[in-house]
């Protein structure tokens, strides 16, 4: 059973999310966020702020007490990054002249997390050159990222870093058969078009089964059970233009997708799809427009709770994340035909630009959210 902080989490979660997607939504880019390792990160950073830093820390999180966030956060790394440990880096590195607090891992203990699981020091002075190669080896051999770090991220004046990166390739509890698959096309409608409706074509799988649905005027859900069934790859298909949806969704309006979503039968066409997320925007000026300045200002900055000068300011925040959407290979026992039933399904046809997000069901928590807007463009 879980516990009342799971659930506390996952709000948090949620809440953020959203918030980050609305800063990035302007982009008419596809799109992948992991708000749930950015969440964790920035929450082990709250913990460690005070004065104003904290302040901006608790608006920008939604959370109160610093104490709380922590057994939200234990239960948090409990219920979803533990779920994606193997798929995912997240680390906070800081200037290693900087002398760390014992309070702070002190603190965290009781918390019931491990500072050294996700901080580190490093000599950024003499030593980023081999921090940086250490890094994207070990980016490349877990998670088949080549470059995490590129050249110049990393130099002399860099106080603390936040890296966060998820390579997510999403295995259905239902495979899709690559049999399955046809050649069909997709409605593109930004800017490398001139805003001009273009056909694409695209490769798009194939899935007669039940599947969670909602339908109402404005968009249609359903959510797609993976192999792990703690989480589903949702799928939100706006029936008006989606920077017209894109304004109205919400938080609350998902959960209500998901708790007016019934099984239905579908015949789902869901195209192939890999995003490769290397934001234009710098993340860290994506966290200055939602409200968090003083962590990056040195003179502003106020991570006192961790380091004893209060000379710790955050220089770069470095979030790189993969989705990959593509067909399973099936068990021998498995048909290479859509199975045949005497009432037709709902055909469900994901042929125009869409939202998506990959959920740990039990708590609704979002580990990765963004948007599809032209599933040919594989980087």
């Amino acid at each position: 059973m879980l516990k009342l902080e799971s659930y506390e989490f996952a709000q948090l979660l949620n809440s953020f999310a959203f918030k980050l997607y609305h800063e990035t939504r302007l982009s008419d880019e596809n799109l992948v966020l992991s708000p749930a390792q950015m969440m964790i990160s920035l929450s082990l950073l709250a913990m460690g702020s005070d004065s104003n830093t904290e302040k901006q820390f608790q608006v920008l999180l939604g959370y109160g007490d610093p104490n709380k966030l922590g057994k939200c956060l234990q239960q948090g790394i409990k219920e979803v990054l533990h779920w994606v440990e193997k798929f995912s880096i997240t680390s906070i590195q800081i200037e290693k002249s900087l002398t760390i607090k014992q309070t702070f891992p002190q603190f965290l203990k009781q918390c019931g997390l491990d500072y050294e699981m996700f901080f580190g020091q490093v000599d950024f002075v003499k030593g980023s050159q081999a921090y940086k190669n250490q890094i994207n080896e070990l980016a490349e051999q877990q998670l088949g990222i080549q470059r995490l770090l590129p050249d110049g991220y990393l130099n002399s004046f860099v106080r603390a870093v936040v890296i966060n990166s998820i390579h997510y390739q999403c295995i259905f509890h239902t495979p899709f058969s690559e049999k399955l698959t046809q050649q069909d096309t997709f409605v593109v409608n930004n800017r490398t078009t001139n805003y001009k409706t273009l056909l694409v074509e695209v490769f798009m799988m194939n899935q007669i089964e039940f599947y969670k649905y909602f339908d109402d005027k404005i968009a249609t859900f359903v959510a797609i059970p993976l192999k792990d069934f703690r989480f589903h790859l949702d799928i939100i298909i706006p029936k008006i233009n989606i920077k017209e949806y894109e304004a109205l969704i919400n938080y609350a309006a998902y959960i209500q997708y998901i708790l007016q979503s019934k099984k239905t039968k579908l015949h789902l066409k869901l195209p192939r799809f890999r995003i490769q997320n290397q934001q234009t925007k710098p993340f860290k000026d994506i966290l200055v427009g939602m409200g968090l300045t003083d962590i990056f200002q040195n003179m502003k900055s106020d991570l006192s709770k961790i380091e004893k000068t209060k000379s710790a300011c955050l220089s770069e925040v470095l979030s790189r994340s993969i989705i990959e959407v593509f067909e399973d290979e099936l068990s021998p026992k498995q048909s290479l035909e859509l199975p045949k039933y005497t009432q037709p399904p709902i055909v469900v046809t994901v042929n125009r630009p869409f939202l998506y997000s990959v959920r740990e069901t039990l708590t609704n928590s979002i580990l990765i959210f963004g948007k599809m807007i032209d599933p040919t463009q594989m980087e």
